[in-house]
This record gives C-alpha cells, structure tokens and sequence, in this order.
C-alpha cells in the first residue's frame, strides 16, 4: 500500500517549474530548509523554512532529508497531514528541467526584463556564468 499525497501536494507537482524556482530562489539566499505548503482561504500558498526550523521539530527522517537533498536536482516540500508535519524530497523528473536551471533561465529573464535588477542579489556561480557567457559572445 502507498502512501498517498493529499490532493494539494499532487497538484503542486503539476507546477513543477513554479515549486522548483520558489525552492531553489529560497535555497540560494537562505540556504538549505524546505519549502512549507499550505493552504489558506482556498488558496495554496509557498513559504520557506530555514533548516534550523526543520531541525527544531525534533523530526529526524526531516532532519536526515534536509542534510543529504542535493538542492540542485531536488527540494523538500513540508506540509500538515493528519495534524502532523510531514517532509518530503522530491526530486526532478528526467524529463523535466531541474531546479538550478530553471532558476538559471528565470533569472536571466528577470535581468533581460527589468534593468533596476539587484545584481548583489546573485550569487557568484551565477555572476561568473554571465562572465563566461559574455567572453565567448565576444569572441564571435
């Protein structure tokens, strides 16, 4: 017998680039945690948690996930089931982007839309693509 997911964590899922962004944007400006899912007035609503969070709930399979997820390739998502917490990781499909790519690609969007971007915001990784990226289209 599986353990099914409640309704709204599988509809989640059929927002693959949406979790996957929101997960990945959180990971590189606080680090690793999990994204909580909820719902309030009808609505499913995203926040963030720090891993120091998931530590407190004194839950050890949440803790042993948040430690060894590669946020790369995969993010945990933490929802109430049955009056409980409960964590999962879940982790890219193969046919789909992952989450470091999809961020990658929004974020280079959001540069190309809006010139008042916070380039601060970034991390180096990403600043030092955008360097490589405009040496090889210099060479050209």
């Amino acid at each position: 017998m599986t353990n099914k997911l409640p309704d709204y964590i599988e509809n989640i899922l059929d927002e693959w680039e949406t979790i996957a962004h929101f997960a990945y944007d959180n990971y590189e400006k606080l680090g690793r945690g999990s994204t909580i899912v909820f719902t309030e007035d009808n609505q499913l609503k995203f926040m963030y948690s720090k891993q120091e969070w998931l530590y407190a709930t004194n839950n050890d399979v949440a803790v042993k996930l948040c430690k060894d997820y590669n946020p790369e390739i995969e993010f945990l998502v933490t929802f109430e089931e049955n009056q409980r917490l409960r964590t999962i990781r879940i982790a890219s499909p193969e046919e789909e982007s992952n989450p470091k790519r999809i961020w990658f690609f929004n974020t280079l969007a959001d540069l190309n839309d809006n010139p008042d971007f916070d380039m601060e915001s970034l991390p180096d990784w990403f600043l030092n693509t955008l360097d490589k990226l405009s040496s090889i289209a210099e060479k050209k």
